[in-house]
């Protein structure tokens, strides 16, 4: 079977475990047999003069432009997956392979123009509930109403208008509120439920452990500050990331031994120092779909301490490979029992982590899932 994988690559300076999600499933395919081929685009080879912003802003509006279908029909694919075509490719090249798209959404840019139903500090459903002006009127796209409009125009009517949606056979979400959003949305293709996967871990369990671990961008929907606030000053905190918080983060560092600021660090970095931490910390404010780190995390046995609004988490904290804590409403004295709890019984989570990531989120559970919506897309493939 031939299967075509599209992606738009985000920029490298930002880290994206979306771009590595992608490259590990297509490597994954490949070794199971699949012919599989990415097609893709990268934003670090698009040089973005202001004639290029304007292309941009209409391809995004319109779905016109630049796209990959005249590779990809040359290929023949069986299936066409595609994972992301924003801001470089356009979208109405999906009509070609109707009969045999699939589109994982890994955020909800279809209908929002942040791509997280989240605005200043709680869920925000204003674009598909109301009108998609709503992202020009509050700036959604980086704090601009400018490079909001393109996304405004592409996210009216619920996401109607794009091609993705309307062409899809299948949709692949990464999360069940995600599921159930797009199911009561106005889509064509049957809506799956497929969450990504990290490589199981080579190297036994570590058993030594140093601290606690926070990973992801410093932006404000990540809840980090809500984390600060509460963090107690006798537990090692160790913030791996870049991004506009980072000031407050290092003014945080500053005022206390307890949390070290690492900065942006490789892949291979972040999991060796999430391997040696008593737990990942998501404190995010927004649902997230599901976070590459926390895979990797419980891949590891280490166990998570997520905030309510993480929905991925909750089959986590249901099976006992972590805890919830209200990072915006707890207090530090609620929190340090998290940390105690966790800490006191560090076999029993680690054994929960490591099993539950072979039952969910290992390559194997999620090559048999993929495999399944293939074989049910290929069933409905019309040839010429």
């Amino acid at each position: 079977m031939r299967i075509a994988v599209c992606h738009s690559f985000y920029d490298s300076t930002q880290p994206s475990g979306e771009n590595v999600v992608v490259q590990d499933q297509v490597r994954a395919l490949s070794e199971a047999g699949y012919d599989a081929r990415l097609f893709s685009i990268r934003t670090d080879d698009v040089s973005y003069s202001r004639s290029e912003l304007a292309r941009t802003g209409l391809r995004v509006a319109s779905g016109r432009g630049r796209n990959p279908h005249a590779e990809i029909s040359s290929f023949r694919p069986d299936v066409v997956h595609v994972h992301n075509t924003f801001p470089n490719w356009g979208t109405a090249w999906a009509r070609h392979y109707s009969d045999r798209l699939v589109v994982t959404l890994h955020n909800y840019r279809t209908v929002c123009a942040a791509g997280t139903l989240h605005r200043d500090g709680s869920a925000c459903t204003l674009c598909p509930d109301q009108s998609s002006l709503n992202a020009v009127r509050h700036r959604c796209y980086r704090q601009s109403s400018l490079a909001s409009m393109p996304l405004a125009i592409a996210t009216r009517h619920q996401g109607s208008r794009n091609e993705l949606l309307r062409s899809a056979r299948a949709l692949i979400t990464l999360n069940l509120d995600q599921q159930h959003f797009y199911t009561d949305a106005p889509t064509s293709g049957k809506v799956h439920m497929i969450p990504n996967f990290v490589e199981s871990s080579e190297r036994d369990p570590i058993e030594q452990k140093n601290g606690w671990i926070f990973v992801g961008r410093l932006t404000e929907e990540k809840g980090l500050l809500d984390l600060l606030r509460v963090w107690p000053t006798d537990e090692q905190l160790y913030v791996a990331g870049d991004g506009p918080l980072a000031a407050a983060v290092a003014s945080a560092q500053d005022r206390t031994d307890s949390v070290e600021l690492l900065g942006s660090l490789s892949r291979q970095e972040v999991r060796h120092r999430v391997a040696r931490a008593n737990a990942l910390i998501l404190p995010s404010r927004w649902s997230e779909g599901v976070p590459t780190v926390m895979l990797e995390a419980l891949a590891d046995g280490v166990p998570v301490i997520a905030a309510p609004p993480v929905v991925a988490a909750r089959p986590i904290v249901s099976a006992g490979a972590g805890v919830h804590f209200d990072f915006q409403n707890g207090r530090s004295t609620e929190l340090v029992g998290a940390l105690t709890s966790i800490r006191s019984n560090s076999a029993m989570y680690r054994v929960r982590a490591l099993e539950i990531h072979r039952r969910r989120y290992s390559e194997a559970a999620w090559l048999e899932s993929v495999s399944s919506v293939y074989k049910e897309v290929l069933a409905h493939v019309s040839r010429v």
